[in-house]
């Protein structure tokens, strides 16, 4: 929880930061972005190990307001994207063996920083047309998720597949459904003119949860899942035995890894109309000939 505050205060101080440079210097703009690319997880079903080997991406999208100026953009930000893995794409026996795979949505609302950093690096004044960003700030984010078990759509956290919701493992309770993340990016946007901007990017989430993908801790024991939780629980705890009935799990052995929390990531082309404007310039006022010093003499 600790960690948890100090990130938060921390992404706090930058926006709040950034909002006061947009306050001070004279050129502020306001952006209308769009993204379009693809999302993808790490966690137990997808380890970073095997990530370049295994990795599954599904479409994301999102969408965006922001103001600024040329040291950055702050904006509000909402995305929708899905993540899924399989243990049957993973080179692992072991991991093949557990069978395991699951589906979730993802919908996130946030607030966004991101940092041009050629124009902090420079003394130029305006704004540059290649701009190097960097990328972070603090999100909610919604997920759910599901399997397919005999043709069905099935959700896992309410089945609570390892032991949630036992009298036997009382200290595992059911996780939430709403997470906040920490997004750290880095992006290359072009402006193609003084409205239109196109870019590229990827921001990868780091959770708070190692539930993602319903998988976290250590097998428990089938019977008693089944008296408390129900068959089906028992069932999509471990599906090994769908592959072959030798297949079978011990007690208090690994399911997952619960030193490691789940991450998830989206990569993406984007598109947004920047409007910008001189507030100095608008602020200017002509000086009456009464009041001024450099006024020329009349005849």
């Amino acid at each position: 929880m600790r960690r948890i505050r100090n990130l938060i205060v921390l992404t706090a101080l930058i926006v709040c930061v950034l909002s006061y440079s947009s306050n001070r210097l004279s050129a502020q703009h306001f952006d209308f972005g769009y993204e379009y690319g693809f999302s993808s997880y790490f966690g137990d079903l997808n380890t970073f190990s095997d990530f370049t080997r295994t990795h599954e991406t599904t479409a994301s999208k999102a969408y965006y307001l922001g103001y600024g100026n040329r040291l950055g953009t702050i904006f509000l930000n909402y995305t929708v994207a899905e993540i899924h893995a399989a243990d049957s794409n993973s080179f692992n026996t072991e991991t093949i063996n557990r069978n395991l795979s699951f589906r979730s949505p993802i919908l996130e609302i946030g607030m966004t920083a991101e940092f041009n950093i050629m124009s902090l690096l420079s003394d130029h004044y305006g704004y540059t047309k290649w701009q190097v960003l960097a990328i972070s700030g603090i999100n909610v984010f919604q997920f759910n998720p599901y399997t397919i078990y005999d043709g069905q759509k099935i959700s896992l956290r309410d089945l609570g597949t390892e032991g949630q919701g036992t009298v036997a493992y009382p200290e595992r309770e059911k996780y939430s459904l709403t997470q906040l993340s920490v997004p750290l990016g880095l992006a290359i946007k072009y402006e193609l003119g003084k409205k239109l901007w196109i870019g590229v990017g990827t921001k990868i989430r780091m959770t708070f949860t190692d539930y993602l993908d319903d998988v976290s801790t250590s097998y428990v024991d089938p019977e008693g899942l089944i008296l408390q939780n129900g068959a089906l629980a028992a069932e999509l705890a471990f599906r090994g035995d769908e592959l072959s009935p030798f297949n079978r799990i011990d007690v208090g052995s690994a399911r997952g890894d619960d030193r490691n929390n789940d991450w998830y990531m989206t990569t993406y082309l984007t598109i947004g109309l920047r409007f910008k404007e001189d507030r100095i310039y608008r602020k200017r006022r002509p000086r009456s000939k009464k009041n001024s010093t450099n006024s020329c003499p009349t005849f």
